[in-house]
């Protein structure tokens, strides 16, 4: 039997334990089976029908192996995927009617230089259980076009490694800084590189003395390389953003929508996308402008 889930990830402290709580609570809340599987063994989850640090702790393997946090991070995935076995059967003891929320480390190392979590991912789908998943970038990145970009390149890049379906979620609308520009702009970046400046457009002035050229030069040459990468990053259209704040049950909802849908989620004869349709209030472009009127421009308004 194929199971379906979601597999949470992203750059630490962009809320994604707490989105898999938020989630969990609002799965249940359609009186639908849930289950937290908690694969970051440096976050205690109690909230986790299957918690990674049942097997290994974080904390442990750094004084007994004396290894930094990252490389205790890395042992602690290595050391799952040589007890898959041990997983498995964890999971395989959760109903089988349950939707499967897995919270991912988020440490950079593990998506771009290690490929214990691609190899986790594998043995995952190989068990038949179908993810989507739900790559996680804060919404404060968007203050600065340079910051965004590098999070964008970040996010394709773990999409391309780990190959699945994929929702991209732009996290703690709520407490963001001002923006570089409206909501829309980043839930759909078609064309960054027009906020980077042109530099055939900004001559040095003569009079300016040889330092400040200098930084003016270096300042053109970094503006020209970013408008570059923007490009890269944005020209095959494979990464756009849902806006989403936790608390929010309908910007919640349209996430989990779009998650069904990119796996495909049946029970039977009844498709739960459709359901989950019916439930929420908005299409994908009616939640970004209500994000944006409803938390950035109210926010600002306050602040």
């Amino acid at each position: 039997m194929v199971r379906f889930g979601q597999a949470v990830v992203g750059a630490p402290g962009a809320g994604k334990s707490t989105y898999a709580k938020a989630i969990f609570n609002h799965i249940l809340g359609q009186n639908k089976d849930v289950a937290i599987i908690n694969l970051d063994p440096a976050v205690s989850f109690p909230e986790a029908t299957v918690d990674i640090c049942t097997l290994v702790e974080h904390a442990d393997v750094m004084e007994e192996l004396e290894l930094g946090p990252n490389g205790a991070l890395v042992y602690c995935m290595e050391l799952l995927l040589e007890n898959i076995d041990w997983l498995l059967a964890e999971i395989e003891k959760i109903p089988k009617s349950s939707y499967l929320v897995f919270d991912f480390p988020g440490q950079a190392e593990l998506y771009s230089v290690h490929d214990c979590v691609e190899k986790l991912v594998f043995q995952l789908q190989k068990n038949h259980i179908r993810l989507c998943a739900v790559y996680f970038t804060e919404a404060r990145h968007a203050a600065n076009a340079h910051h965004f970009t590098a999070a964008l390149l970040a996010t394709l890049s773990s999409m391309l490694r780990l190959a699945l379906p994929a929702v991209n979620v732009l996290s703690k609308l709520d407490v963001a800084p001002r923006l570089a520009a409206r909501l829309e702009v980043f839930t759909e970046p078609v064309d960054l590189e027009r906020f980077f400046i042109d530099s055939s457009d900004d001559e040095c002035d003569n009079e300016q003395t040889g330092r400040k050229r200098i930084k003016s030069r270096r300042r053109r040459i970094r503006e020209r390389v970013s408008a570059q990468l923007a490009d890269v990053a944005t020209s095959y259209g494979l990464v756009r953003f849902h806006p989403l704040v936790v608390t929010d049950e309908k910007l919640l909802q349209v996430v989990l929508s779009h998650a069904n849908s990119a796996i495909g989620m049946k029970i039977g004869d009844e498709d739960l996308l459709l359901a989950a349709n019916r439930d929420a209030t908005f299409e994908f472009m009616g939640s970004t402008a209500f994000a944006q009127e409803e938390y950035i421009d109210k926010f600002h308004e306050r602040s």
